[in-house]
């Protein structure tokens, strides 16, 4: 998958929400609701970055993160199917406690098979809370970008890494 294909979808995207909230603005409180959901809080951010596979290091070839408020990154990782044809959600992590704060959706074209993310920039060490997608195959944590040494597996979703918190620099699904 080509950095353009995703762009394509970025850009319809926004041009169907703007559409969308153009339609909606006729009535003043609609407005408001609109212009409300599509602005984070301050300070957080949303993304969703797609793994278009895996390279030869096991690593998932992962796109630049696509940012913006919750809701735009729910209607992305719903629509970009359309895009990449079937799109699984393979991981969800926020830099807050009980899924607060910031977050970035991991999504693919292949379920959980066993690919590593290294988050990188403001993700970098900079995980709390975790939504998990990989059904019984475990989500790991570790402090180690090459994804050895100290680890936390999760199967499930939670809501706080413990003692892992703020320190992910590798993450392996399934």
């Amino acid at each position: 998958m080509g950095h353009s294909r995703w762009s394509k979808v970025v850009a319809a995207f926004v041009v169907v929400v703007g559409a969308t909230l153009i339609g909606t603005t006729a009535g003043g409180a609609a407005e408001r609701v609109a212009d409300e959901r599509l602005v984070p809080n301050e300070g957080e951010e949303h993304c969703v970055a797609h793994a278009s596979g895996v390279d030869e290091n096991g690593e998932l070839i992962v796109s630049e993160p696509v940012c913006g408020s919750d809701l735009l990154v729910s209607a992305l990782v719903n629509s970009s199917a359309m895009a990449f044809g079937p799109t699984y959600t393979i991981g969800r992590h926020y830099t807050g406690l009980n899924y607060t704060g910031s977050s970035i959706t991991i999504t693919g074209s292949v379920p959980c098979g066993g690919g590593v993310w290294k988050p990188s920039g403001s993700w970098n060490n900079n995980i709390e809370s975790s939504r998990h997608y990989c059904g019984g195959s475990p989500t790991r944590f570790y402090n180690s970008s090459s994804c050895s040494g100290s680890s936390t597996a999760i199967y499930s979703s939670t809501s706080t890494l413990g003692w892992m918190n703020n320190l992910t620099s590798c993450v392996r699904y399934g």
